[in-house]
């Protein structure tokens, strides 16, 4: 099962964020402004279903998108500006 990694202080930073996901990453922008990181070629890469990260993602935009592969939630307080 892929879980979904929260950071709620200090995120890492962009390259190491982009060696935990495993590829070129894709950063979803939440209202609260907190940012979900995921795989951008997860899906073609045939990577199983992120059961939490969906879960989130379906929480926030209400709609079926499926989260697939390794997902970073980083909480608005652990944000660095400049990188995200």
């Amino acid at each position: 099962m892929l879980n979904l990694l929260t950071y709620h202080l200090n995120a890492p930073a962009y390259e190491e964020i982009k060696e935990k996901i495993g590829g070129w990453i894709e950063v979803i922008h939440f209202s609260n402004g907190d940012i979900l990181v995921v795989d951008e070629e997860g899906k073609l890469k045939g990577l199983g279903v992120n059961l939490q990260a969906t879960e989130v993602y379906m929480r926030e935009f209400g709609t079926s998108h499926v989260i697939v592969g390794p997902a970073i939630l980083i909480k608005a307080e652990a944000r660095d500006p400049h990188w995200w």
